[in-house]
């Protein structure tokens, strides 16, 4: 019995470690509306992003050495990129 309820606990430190290597943020207007989500997977550097009804309206990855943000659409066309700043404030690239 004693396997079980250690593989449990292993599982269950997984599940958190998996957990916390995600994080969520949701988006609200000037009117503090929801207007989606964004969650970022800290490990891969992956974005996925979401509209507020939770439909998945688009994905980026994010270099966190230099703090670029490259946007796509579902469909897999490029929507912009962008530079993370410092204060946590997306700033558009000039090109």
């Amino acid at each position: 019995m004693k396997p079980v309820v250690i593989g449990g606990v292993l599982a269950i430190v997984a599940a958190a470690s998996i957990v916390q290597a995600q994080t969520r943020a949701d988006l609200y207007d000037k009117k503090s509306n929801r207007t989606g989500g964004v969650i970022v997977d800290e490990r891969s550097g992956r974005i996925d992003v979401y509209d507020r009804d939770a439909n998945r309206v688009g994905y980026g990855q994010l270099d966190r050495s230099t703090g670029r943000v490259d946007l796509f659409k579902p469909d897999g066309t490029r929507a912009g990129s962008a530079i993370l700043t410092p204060s946590g404030n997306l700033r558009e690239r000039s090109r």
